[in-house]
């Protein structure tokens, strides 16, 4: 696959509000179980990255606030978007091993996760990328609504693995 993540970030940033959409919906059609959600990345830098989940019908859940699933899905979206921009898409695969969703406030505004990795972190990452058949890196998000509240705090288990280390057969 050519699709170079950190060519996507210089375009991000660089965009204007219409750019910025449309790099969202190029994303969207790389994941497309993410297209109904309407995800947006709004920041998007080597070292962190913020998305929007917007209160619209398709997230609702029975009482008209965002859906739990919903929340869970833009923690899953904004850990591996980050861990993919710095680890390379072509060079590691990561797969979702486990999630853990704890839910403290209901979402009944627009929420936001945002996700941080240190350059250390990147660094133990790859090292231990290289050095490892596989192993856990365990990611934490909150998702935050509009009037700050933390609704959800999320850790989200991915399995790194150098694609070198894959037996596709």
């Amino acid at each position: 696959m050519n699709f170079s993540l950190n060519t996507l970030i210089t375009q991000f940033n660089a965009a204007d509000e219409k750019g910025k959409k449309q790099i969202n919906e190029v994303l969207w059609q790389v994941v497309p179980f993410n297209r109904p959600h309407q995800i947006e990345v709004t920041k998007w830098q080597k070292d962190e990255i913020q998305a929007l989940i917007p209160l619209i019908k398709d997230n609702f859940n029975h009482l008209q606030g965002i859906h739990a699933c919903g929340l869970a899905t833009v923690s899953e979206y904004v850990t591996g978007l980050l861990l993919l921009t710095n680890l390379g898409i072509e060079k590691y695969r990561l797969i979702m091993a486990r999630l853990e969703v704890d839910y403290t406030y209901q979402a009944r505004t627009n929420c936001s996760a945002t996700f941080t990795l240190s350059e250390n972190q990147i660094e133990e990452i790859k090292n231990r990328a290289e050095n490892e058949e596989k192993f856990i890196f365990p990611a934490h998000v909150n998702v935050i609504d509009e009037d700050n509240n933390i609704v959800s705090k999320a850790v989200i288990h991915w399995q790194i693995k150098s694609w070198e280390k894959v037996n596709l057969k």
